[in-house]
């Protein structure tokens, strides 16, 4: 813990922008660091948490650029 790993991977993303949103998978206990994470680091890209009761946005999941779901909700 407190490598940097988070931040490493928001720097990924980053630069990838142009490919396309991004699924970042995590478990449940994590999800709003990486929301967190992500305001904090890359402001400018647009953060979508897919987490809850059968939440099926699927257009405005295409309007973001990390999309941050649990394990459990990709089941």
């Amino acid at each position: 813990m407190g490598l940097g790993k988070t931040l490493q991977v928001l720097a990924l993303i980053a630069d990838r922008k142009s490919k396309g949103p991004t699924l970042v998978l995590c478990p449940v206990s994590v999800i709003d660091n990486w929301a967190s994470q992500a305001s904090q680091h890359v402001p400018h890209l647009k953060v979508y948490v897919f987490h809850g009761s059968r939440d099926r946005k699927k257009s405005s999941l295409e309007d973001h650029d990390i999309v941050i779901a649990s394990y459990a909700t990709m089941l």
